[in-house]
């Protein structure tokens, strides 16, 4: 297998190892697979509802919306993730079998299911260095914007990380390190990295330049931040568009989803783990 690749700067920030990925959808493709992301999303955590409150009437309970458990919140969240990467799968395999004449397994390597080496594990290790800096940075920005604007900055950016400092639970804390640690990082990549970032840049035609790939990863750093709106608070979100920045250009430079995948894990799991540690160390209220 070789994809070709397209000469883009020098050094670690450079993307000069970035395939020449063909993914020629369209703009209303594009636009038809987000939507039925969203709605594959829509519909899997309506099916996860609808199964938490058969239980419950199973058990003789009435659910209640605004009294659901962590667990089933948890549950909930994950059938989202599910159906809406399931949905764009089935989306973009469909699209492709109809359109191009081309093995499916051809289509998912420039979506970049490509073999990944050792020797890019050490740019991943980089990657979360720098995510890393760059997000404290932002984050420290964002918090004196919004003193000197008199507002409260959150302790807790995330409604998944303030569900993990709430539960008292093993379980339900196991539960949704794998949602936030494994299952959305994967989903969320597939997605946006994948699909996005690569439907985007072909927009430019076969051969896009330096600044068609840094564009596409900007446009796609603000889509994936946008739907992250509901579950954090705007103080999050220039952040978030950080984490995007730094996920997309790794795609770009490794050509392999692997290397954002591992990023957007490590990023998160360190997240979880000073949520905890910051839940444990907390003074006990008397």
């Amino acid at each position: 297998m070789n994809e070709r690749m397209a000469q883009h700067g020098s050094g670690f920030f450079s993307l000069q190892r970035a395939p020449d990925r063909q993914l020629e959808l369209g703009v209303v493709p594009l636009l038809m697979g987000l939507a039925l992301m969203y709605l594959g999303m829509f519909v899997g955590q309506v099916v996860a509802v609808a199964a938490v409150a058969g239980a419950a009437l199973t058990n003789g309970a009435e659910l209640q919306v605004e009294q659901l458990t962590t667990r089933q919140q948890a549950i909930i969240l994950m059938a989202g993730q599910l159906g809406g990467v399931v949905a764009l799968i089935v989306f973009l395999t469909v699209f492709w079998r109809f359109n191009f004449d081309m093995p499916t397994s051809r289509f998912w390597r420039r979506m970049g299911v490509l073999p990944y080496t050792l020797n890019e594990f050490g740019l991943a290790a980089g990657g979360v260095l720098v995510l890393l800096f760059l997000y404290v940075n932002v984050a420290i920005i964002t918090i004196l914007i919004s003193k000197w604007l008199g507002m409260d900055s959150p302790k807790v950016g995330h409604v998944m990380l303030e569900m993990m400092q709430q539960t008292q639970s093993t379980t339900d804390l196991t539960l949704l390190i794998v949602v936030a640690v494994v299952l959305a990082p994967i989903c969320e990549e597939i997605a946006f990295r994948g699909f996005v970032q690569t439907a985007i840049l072909n927009l430019w035609g076969p051969n896009p330049g330096v600044l068609q790939h840094w564009m596409a990863i900007i446009i796609t750093s603000i889509v994936f931040a946008v739907p992250h709106m509901p579950s954090v608070a705007w103080q999050a979100l220039p952040g978030l568009v950080v984490v995007g920045l730094v996920l997309g250009w790794l795609y770009e430079r490794t050509g392999s989803l692997l290397a954002p995948i591992l990023v957007h894990m490590a990023f998160n799991g360190l997240m979880v783990l000073a949520t905890i540690w910051l839940t444990s160390s907390a003074p006990v209220a008397p």
